[in-house]
């Protein structure tokens, strides 16, 4: 469980970091840039994080019904 939430922090504030650098890049107007980060790396660390969520609920609902 710890392992788990410890991973859900490190994506999340990699997902977080991405979200920044691509809101920079976009204030910057530097379009391929946020492209790039916003469409590829932000989102993909967006999604590790939330499969992780799901894991960690599905496993909180196990261990609280045994």
């Amino acid at each position: 469980m710890e392992e788990l939430k410890t991973q859900i922090q490190h994506e999340s504030s990699l997902a977080a970091n991405y979200a920044r650098r691509a809101s920079a890049a976009f204030a910057e107007n530097n379009q391929n840039e946020w492209w790039r980060i916003n469409a590829t790396v932000s989102h993909a660390a967006g999604r590790r994080c939330q499969q992780l969520i799901q894991q960690y609920q599905a496993l909180s609902s196990t261990i609280a019904s045994s």
